[in-house]
């Protein structure tokens, strides 16, 4: 998690943080992200599923946030 949550900060992108507990229980976050799914962490934008750190990658370099060595553009 520490990965995505430098990733995020890099770029200045606010985001929630969401942990297992016995409140929040894995059927929760499967029902929140929409599937269940085997790996952790999860990104959501909204209620779009960006999928895992890699995945999130891809999106801000898509994004032209970030370039290929996840370097934030000027």
């Amino acid at each position: 998690m520490y990965k995505v949550k430098s990733l995020l900060n890099s770029v200045n992108l606010p985001f929630e943080e969401h942990k297992l507990s016995p409140t929040f229980t894995p059927d929760k976050m499967f029902e929140m992200i929409g599937k269940q799914v085997r790996s952790m962490p999860q990104i959501m934008k909204g209620d779009e599923l960006i999928g895992g750190y890699t995945d999130l990658r891809e999106h801000l370099i898509n994004e032209g946030k970030i370039n290929f060595q996840s370097e934030t553009k000027e």
